[in-house]
């Protein structure tokens, strides 16, 4: 009889505690693809969001003749300020 030298291999499992790891593996994988699939969700729409706004602020700026740096600056400049204030 072979000698197990990998200690990863568990040879000894009853079948009850196999059905446990492959659940939790289970689980884990779940998880991970709600996880992704959330992150990609909210990146659509902050991609979506800021497209939608940088569009409306340049229509402002021209109806306005205020110029696209001044909208830019006070209606694009306190969302990524918020943004950035909420990580600290």
């Amino acid at each position: 009889m072979a000698t197990n030298d990998n200690p990863n291999l568990h040879t000894d499992e009853t079948p009850a505690q196999a059905q446990s790891t492959l659940s939790l593996v289970r689980e884990a994988l779940t998880s991970t693809a709600l996880l992704l699939g959330a992150f990609f969700a909210a990146s659509a729409v902050i991609f979506f969001s800021g497209m939608k706004m940088t569009g409306l602020a340049d229509r402002l700026a021209d109806r306005t003749g205020l110029g696209e740096a001044i909208i830019g600056g006070v209606l694009l400049g306190p969302p990524l300020l918020l943004a950035e204030s909420s990580c600290r």
